[in-house]
C-alpha cells in the first residue's frame, strides 16, 4: 500500500516509543522548487538543437552558461513527451 521499508517502520515505531508521540513532518522543510519559463526555453532551444538525453542535456545547458537541476530537466521532458521520442529513436537504432 505504502512504499515504506521495514527499517523506516522500525524507526517511526522507536520514536514513538521514546517519545510517546506521532512522528509528524517538518512544517519549515525546504519548499519545492520549479523551473522558471527562461530554464524551460532553454531546454528546448538545446534539445532541439541536440537531442541529447536529460542527463547529457544537463552538461550541454551547464557549457551554455544556463542552469537547470538534473532531475528538473527529466520531469520537465517526460511531461512534453520528449522522452518518449528518444527511446523509440534508440530502439531504431539498435
Amino acid at each position: 500500500m505504502y512504499k515504506v521499508t521495514e527499517r523506516r517502520v522500525q524507526q517511526l515505531v522507536k520514536k514513538f516509543n521514546e517519545t510517546k508521540r506521532y512522528p509528524v513532518l517538518k512544517k519549515n522543510r525546504r519548499l519545492k522548487t520549479y523551473l522558471t519559463e527562461e530554464q524551460k526555453d532553454e531546454i528546448d532551444k538545446a534539445y532541439k538543437k541536440t537531442y541529447l538525453n536529460p542527463r547529457m542535456l544537463y552538461y550541454e545547458l551547464k557549457l551554455r552558461k544556463h542552469y537547470a537541476p538534473k532531475d528538473k530537466i527529466y520531469e520537465y521532458m517526460k511531461n512534453y513527451g520528449l522522452l518518449f521520442i528518444l527511446v523509440v529513436f534508440t530502439e531504431v537504432l539498435v
